[in-house]
């Protein structure tokens, strides 16, 4: 997987406001990222193992670039484990006593995360740039007191932004079918 810095959109967010530091626009930059990963789940990756006999306990291989916030989905042989037959727990994938997959069984789980540094998968800028973008804008222009304060204007961004969350968030819920991407490892 291809990483790219979330400063790489640094540029597009001061030729909206020009007279914000660079260092304020990239720390605003991962906290919007940061939300809209926590706000869609679109950020998602998929760790494999196989079942080994008794083993409840499965390490989640995922992005050095990323902390796994939430288990999107597990299956074992290619049926899917209800919800509360297992969880995360400190990066694993749990199983319960009672729910332990068999000896050689295929199991994956489908995982949500966050950045935690200022990379992220190249698929997720270029699908939500504009969106991070109008965030990013609309976060800075609500800072009181600045040169570039501007609460009106402000609210246009945060509506782009918002209409890309919505995007994602109905393409997920009609099984991946919308303008906006999603699942990639």
């Amino acid at each position: 997987m291809l990483l790219v810095a979330i400063t790489s959109m640094t540029n597009e967010v001061l030729m909206e406001l020009p007279d914000v530091p660079a260092p304020l626009i990239n720390l605003r930059m991962i906290k919007t990222t940061t939300d809209f990963c926590e706000r869609t789940n679109a950020w998602q990756e998929e760790s494999s193992h196989t079942g080994v006999d008794a083993q409840r306990e499965y390490t989640l291989v995922k992005s050095t670039e990323g902390e796994i916030i939430k288990i999107m989905k597990v299956t074992i042989d290619d049926n899917e484990v209800a919800l509360g037959n297992y969880e995360l727990k400190d990066g694993n994938l749990c199983f319960p006593d009672y729910y332990v997959p068999n000896e050689g069984a295929a199991v994956v789980a489908t995982f949500s995360l966050i950045p935690n540094t200022n990379q992220v998968p190249d698929f997720f800028v270029s699908k939500y740039k504009k969106h991070l973008i109008s965030g990013c804008v609309s976060s800075l222009m609500m800072m009181p007191k600045r040169p570039w304060t501007d609460y009106n204007a402000s609210k246009l961004f945060e509506k782009d932004y918002f209409k890309g969350v919505g995007l994602e968030l109905n393409r997920q819920a009609n099984g991946g079918v919308g303008n906006v991407g999603g699942v990639q490892a």
